[in-house]
């Protein structure tokens, strides 16, 4: 009669044993040994590196665990350099992935998975990589799009413009100093003639008076000064002329176009400009 409960505690011991087994095998997801396998893939690198790539490592390290991932890149980043540990590329990776920053974080995957061709968990890391990739395209197309809109809207807010054109007052000034220049040379030779006229009534031939001596000299400045004016005034107004023409000098500006709204009973033009 003891036989059998002792049969019977034996094989509840039994089963017991193997069901405890089975939740421990269990336990050991594919998750959890690719991030064991991850580790030991770490430990090993970093102590293959120098002490200067060591220290950017711990930093960076430092950093993630407090949160702060986009600083906890830059030092993976450096570690990387020093180095050239293509394992330290899953560093970066992850670093970049939680501070959202897309772009990097694909392309430190993409490297790793390139350089370390049998990395642990390597099916779900290319998952992991064309998720990414799929949402740095939706970014990029995102940011386009604002700043498509953001374009459009300035477009739209800004006023409607039309290009004309300046004239500038130079050349007539230039016409007009010249056009005074000829008056004032005519002024003086109609003097220069009056000087000239009183000249052969009081002189015989060339043979003049000593007294005119003054008369003499008044002619002849008042004959120079009548070809000097009229020289300057004639090229003066003729360069006024062709800058004139020529519209050398004229100078262009954007003015406000009115725009016509009309309503229920009437129409109305409004002019915007920047005064």
């Amino acid at each position: 009669m003891l036989a059998r409960p002792l049969i019977c505690a034996l094989c509840m011991m039994t089963v017991s044993a193997f069901a405890a087994r089975g939740l421990a095998q269990a336990a050991e997801s594919p998750a959890s040994g690719a991030a064991a396998a991850q580790e030991a893939e770490q430990e090993q690198a970093v102590s293959l590196m120098d002490e200067e790539a060591r220290q950017h490592f711990q930093i960076g390290k430092s950093l993630y665990d407090a949160g702060r991932f986009p600083e906890a890149a830059t030092e993976f980043e450096r570690a990387y350099q020093k180095s050239g540990r293509p394992q330290l590329l899953y560093n970066l990776y992850v670093a970049n992935r939680d501070a959202s920053n897309w772009g990097p974080a694909v392309a430190a995957l993409r490297d790793y998975l390139e350089k370390v061709p049998d990395a642990p968990d390597r099916i779900n890391l290319r998952a992991r990589l064309k998720s990414m990739e799929d949402a740095a395209a939706r970014d990029a197309e995102q940011a386009s799009k604002a700043a498509e809109d953001e374009r459009q809207r300035q477009t739209d807010a800004a006023p409607a413009t039309r290009t004309e054109k300046v004239r500038s007052i130079v050349p007539l000034v230039l016409m007009g100093t010249g056009g005074a220049l000829v008056i004032g040379s005519g002024i003086t030779g109609f003097l220069t003639k009056g000087k000239t006229d009183d000249l052969d009534a009081a002189c015989d031939g060339n043979a003049c008076p000593a007294a005119q001596n003054d008369n003499i000299d008044s002619a002849k400045t008042l004959a120079l000064t009548t070809d000097v004016l009229l020289g300057v005034g004639i090229v003066t107004a003729g360069v006024g002329a062709v800058l004139f023409f020529t519209g050398a000098l004229d100078t262009e500006r954007q003015v406000p176009v009115a725009s016509l709204s009309c309503g229920a009973h009437a129409c109305g033009a409004t002019l915007t400009g920047r005064f």
